[in-house]
C-alpha cells in the first residue's frame, strides 16, 4: 500500500485490532494487526529501494 496510515484506518474501521506500531524502520513502516477472527496480519509501506532495503 502506498499509504500505510489510510490502509490502517480502513482495517481498523473494518474490525481489525492494532497489536503493534505503526513503527518506522530503515526500510519503511510496519503495523501489526489481528483481524476479527484472530488471524494476524501486517501492513507495510516500503521506503527507498523497497524490498532490496532488507536484502542488504
Amino acid at each position: 500500500m502506498a499509504d500505510l496510515d489510510s490502509a490502517l484506518a480502513r482495517a481498523l474501521a473494518a474490525g481489525a485490532r492494532l497489536e503493534r506500531g505503526p513503527t518506522d524502520e530503515a526500510w519503511g513502516r510496519l503495523a501489526g494487526l489481528r483481524d476479527p477472527f484472530g488471524h494476524g496480519l501486517c501492513l507495510l509501506q516500503w521506503r527507498g529501494r523497497g524490498y532490496d532495503e532488507v536484502a542488504d
